[in-house]
């Protein structure tokens, strides 16, 4: 792999994660994600504490992912997270986060 692939897997994990972080992602979908990248090996370990945050939220009825995450993470241990990376910006549908996922998963083969 390239530096430069390995700049992309990055920034496809963290795209993945703003969509996942975003209140208006429908909840099955998130799920869904979130269990497709259970076992994933985060290029990033910030983005590995953000999917942690996001595991604990799992299936739980929530007011707000912006609300609820940061102290997720704090309760990982991990209370210094960069939170504007990964909420707002433009939102991600299905076919959004499946062709992410598609990249995620071509990009990872290579390492």
């Amino acid at each position: 792999m390239c530096p430069g692939d390995d700049k992309r897997i990055v920034d496809v994990e963290r795209a993945i994660l703003r969509a996942l972080c975003a209140d208006s992602l429908p909840a099955s979908i998130r799920d869904n994600a979130n269990d497709r990248l259970r076992g994933y090996k985060w290029h990033d370990e910030e983005h590995w504490v953000v999917h942690q945050a996001l595991q604990r939220l799992h299936g739980r009825h929530r007011i707000s992912v912006r609300e609820e995450l940061p102290a997720s993470a704090t309760k990982l241990a991990f209370p210094d997270v960069n939170w504007p990376n990964y909420f707002g910006g433009e939102e991600v549908n299905k076919d959004g986060i499946e062709k992410l996922f598609s990249e995620l998963k071509s990009l990872a083969k290579q390492t």
